[in-house]
């Protein structure tokens, strides 16, 4: 992996594209590391990119059988109170 710092990266940002096309370009900030600059192809497969689907999609998709499955909550009445949260 190349390693550049953050101000040769603004007066040089050519020389991190064009190094970011063969490999990974990290880039420092004060002496750690703050970003890496990588090309897309190596992006998607380390992100392994799939298309987002939506809620309903992932319903759709289910296994029939888990639409039987019931659920049974006890009715509330007027007198339930919250449960109290401390912060």
């Amino acid at each position: 992996m190349n390693v550049i710092t953050s101000r040769e990266f603004y007066q040089n940002t050519g020389k991190a594209y064009k190094l970011a096309k063969i490999d990974p370009v990290l880039i420092t900030k004060y002496g750690k590391p703050d970003i890496v600059v990588l090309n897309y192809s190596e992006y998607q497969r380390l992100n392994n990119l799939s298309p987002t689907r939506s809620l309903y999609d992932v319903f759709a998709t289910a296994d029939p059988q888990v639409a039987e499955i019931e659920l049974e909550l006890p009715e509330r009445t007027v007198d339930d109170q919250r449960p109290e949260v401390e912060f």
